[in-house]
């Protein structure tokens, strides 16, 4: 299975850098992935109502 998170993009939530994906909700969402023994996959969005938009679009 697969776990659709969808954040904003931001050092206290989620970023890529040199090293790959960080931040604390990835953090998180990446352990609780690896205990459901799912897939995790992460949707960024620039403002409140683009994350809304995207929670309502199928997966």
């Amino acid at each position: 299975g697969v776990l659709r998170v969808i954040t904003r993009n931001s050092p206290a939530t989620y970023f890529q850098d040199r090293n790959g994906e960080t931040g604390f909700e990835y953090e998180l969402v990446k352990r609780f992935a690896d205990d459901l023994g799912v897939e995790l996959k992460i949707e960024t969005a620039d403002n409140l109502d683009d994350l809304f938009d995207q929670m309502n679009k199928p997966g």
